[in-house]
């Protein structure tokens, strides 16, 4: 069966990222100074005088970065800063999801630790444990030869392998959450630092903006909601100056 709707909606998306992409090469044509054959529905007479140098401080094209040129657009400065205070959030949330994470990293890993001392170790340091079908493996999850298995003389109070499951894999869990926070947070501090770049542009604002959009770690997400409850949040951001 066809999905006539799919394919739709398909060429809707389609429709809307030339549309976009257009918007972009239009307003940079327009930031540049040059006539694309377009008509200007972007920047005022004021702001295209401003930047031709022909305004009454008459600051040319060539004395504003990109970053300035790019704010003079009202549109495109309100979506640099409501970028501005999306990425405040979002560092606030993986600051507290860190947080959280790390201690619950700890808590894991000392039940583990803890589990260890119940472990039979062969002569060799390797932490040793049987499954319920009788086979021995190590921590590695490496299978303990037969012969070396036959030769372990069990008390019957050690930690079996189904145990040390039970704790191996919340552990890991919980150092894979810690390091994929971390991991954001360094995205997002990138993204903040490209932000006050001079050349930051038009379309490295559309990029952030799609980088957002993706999917981002739970332990952030889960936080989210608190942290834009929160009073004050907001950051002010200060445009550049043009003066």
């Amino acid at each position: 069966m066809v999905d006539y709707l799919g394919e739709f909606n398909e060429i809707v998306q389609a429709q809307k990222d030339r549309a976009r992409q257009q918007d972009i090469d239009d307003l940079n044509a327009e930031l540049g100074g040059y006539d694309n054959g377009r008509t200007k529905r972007f920047l005022s007479a004021e702001t295209r005088d401003a930047i031709r140098g022909e305004g009454r401080k008459g600051k040319g094209h060539h004395q504003l970065s990109t970053l300035e040129m790019l704010l003079l657009n009202p549109e495109y400065s309100r979506i640099y800063v409501e970028t501005q205070n999306r990425l405040q959030e979002l560092a606030q949330a993986a600051e507290t999801a860190l947080e959280k994470a790390e201690q619950a990293a700890a808590r894991d890993r000392a039940a583990y630790e803890h589990g260890l001392e119940r472990a039979y170790v062969l002569d060799d340091g390797r932490h040793v444990f049987r499954d319920e079908r009788g086979i021995v493996w190590d921590e590695h999850d490496h299978r303990i030869n037969d012969d070396v298995a036959a030769q372990i003389e069990w008390k019957g109070h050690e930690l079996t392998r189904e145990e040390f499951l039970e704790l191996r894999d919340p552990m890991r869990a919980s150092d894979k959450t810690v390091l994929d926070i971390r991991e954001y947070q360094t995205e997002i501090g990138d993204m903040q630092n490209q932000m006050k770049d001079p050349d930051f542009s038009a379309d490295d604002l559309m990029k952030i903006q799609e980088k957002l959009a993706e999917p981002m770690p739970e332990a952030i997400q889960h936080e989210l909601p608190q942290i834009a409850e929160q009073p004050g949040n907001t950051m002010a951001v200060e445009l550049p100056k043009f003066d």
